[in-house]
């Protein structure tokens, strides 16, 4: 990557590659890129005599996206967080049914005594 711009709604990358490309027909594929970038924002320029015909986006379902490691680690976390919120509501739950009931408990006693 040689320049990126950042914006509130999206960003503007300036990547260079080099290499040789024998004659004829050629396809050549990048991969890693995000699936959200916008297709018509894609800009392809090379030097030489030759004609870029075409320019696609593609998603490749068959592989698999490599989640990043700290992306991992922040989904573990927020699993754990969502488990020990699950678990904090159903003992409040449990706590709320037994302050019921000896709530219950106390106004039998109270109506036996009066």
């Amino acid at each position: 990557m040689e320049e990126v711009t950042v914006f509130l709604s999206g960003a503007q990358i300036f990547e260079t590659s080099a290499g040789q490309i024998p004659a004829g027909e050629s396809f050549i594929v990048i991969k890693g890129l995000s699936p959200y970038v916008d297709e018509k924002s894609i800009q392809v320029k090379g030097k030489g005599d030759f004609v870029i015909q075409a320019v696609n986006k593609r998603i490749d379902y068959l592989s698999g996206q490599k989640v990043n490691e700290e992306v991992k680690a922040l989904e573990e976390q927020i699993n754990r967080i969502d488990q020990a919120q699950e678990e904090t509501t159903i003992r409040l739950e449990v706590l709320a049914q037994q302050e019921n009931l000896l709530s219950a408990n106390k106004s039998i006693g109270e109506a036996k005594m009066a």
